[in-house]
């Protein structure tokens, strides 16, 4: 027998192999650093590629239900009054799709409007918001600064939907989002996706309304509300103006478990997505003291998306500002005025 390998005094024997474990551990994150640059340089060139194959790519990485065979049809089951103040009336919308999903939210109109067609505005909460929250229905609406009732005219109708982001301890209505999207993931999907699919079922009902003009559809979001807006936008032509706030950002370093898709590194992050909203009319807003999605972290997400636009001739489409602002709606009414003259008249 060989002489007996000596280890060293007062070291726990767990630990005597543990430079093989290191190595091992160095070497995955070497391999995997690795991978995110190719990657990299990949989504550089994919920004390029034309926009059937981007926007077939995108529906591939959220997957089901916005790929496969699923029931488009929608039905109105209720609509009910909410509240009425001195400047505008709610009501609850609620919808039922994809055999039994029921999804509302609120519709807003001012109490006194133009007569005709009104441009459809969808105003997204995020995280642990509500539709009645961006309203400031009840209390103040918090670091929605008033969303709703700043894109509200007489001339706009808003409906803001409830998505599941609500905050339980404050809302209750328990559920489990992470388990939900792991089992959606499994499936082929993506909670992102479903989502996605509720709002252009509910803009398909809306384009039958009377008082509408589906050719002037735009939405604004905060937060969790700021993907939905870029990626309702991406998704559905239909919308001729977005506004995106405090979400754009770069992906592997703010990588959530609902935000993880599928070959997503290697297709599209926030550039490539954004890149299918152009050339309609695409505001990106970054407050420069957000302490969830840090502004410097975005820059270079924004240069790849600015070069994009400068050569496709759209850079007049697409507009960046950095505000004097933490995690919240841009107090600042020059976005706001922009996105409301494009949807009013019909600039896009």
């Amino acid at each position: 027998m060989g002489d007996k390998k000596q280890r060293p005094d007062g070291v726990a024997a767990e630990l005597w192999e543990n430079a093989m474990r290191n190595e091992y551990r160095d070497s995955v994150e070497r391999f995997v650093a690795q991978q995110s640059e190719k990657y990299k340089k990949q989504r550089e060139k994919a920004i390029y590629l034309s926009e059937r194959k981007k926007r077939k790519a995108f529906f591939e990485q959220l997957g089901a239900p916005l790929i496969g065979n699923f029931d488009k049809g929608i039905t109105l089951l209720k609509k009910e009054f909410v509240l009425k103040d001195e400047s505008l009336y709610a009501e609850r919308y609620t919808f039922e799709f994809l055999g039994g999903i029921r999804f509302a939210g609120f519709v807003y109109r001012r109490n006194e409007q133009t007569q005709g067609k009104k441009a459809l505005v969808f105003a997204l909460h995020g995280g642990g918001g509500t539709p009645e929250r961006v309203g400031g229905l009840y209390h103040d609406s918090s670091n929605y600064n008033d969303m709703v009732r700043r894109v509200l005219t007489k001339d706009t109708v808003v409906f803001a939907p409830q998505l599941l982001l609500w905050n339980p301890e404050i809302y209750g209505s328990e559920y489990d989002r992470i388990q939900l999207n792991r089992q959606m993931l499994q499936q082929g999907g993506s909670f992102t996706a479903l989502e996605v699919f509720c709002l252009m079922r509910v803009l398909d009902w809306f384009e039958k309304e009377k008082d509408i003009d589906s050719d002037r559809t735009g939405v604004i979001g905060l937060s969790y509300g700021g993907m939905y807006a870029l990626y309702f936008a991406a998704a559905d032509k239909r919308i001729k103006t977005a506004v995106s706030d405090c979400w754009f950002n770069d992906r592997a370093k703010y990588n959530w478990h609902d935000w993880i898709y599928f070959g997503a590194e290697q297709n599209m992050f926030d550039a490539e997505v954004a890149s299918l909203v152009l050339p309609r009319k695409l505001y990106i807003e970054i407050g420069k003291n957000d302490p969830t999605f840090l502004c410097d972290d975005a820059r270079a997400e924004r240069d790849k998306l600015l070069a994009y636009a400068q050569a496709k001739k759209q850079s007049e489409r697409l507009v960046f500002v950095e505000f004097d602002g933490e995690h919240e709606l841009n107090k600042e009414n020059h976005t706001i005025k922009c996105f409301l003259s494009d949807l009013i008249r019909s600039f896009v």
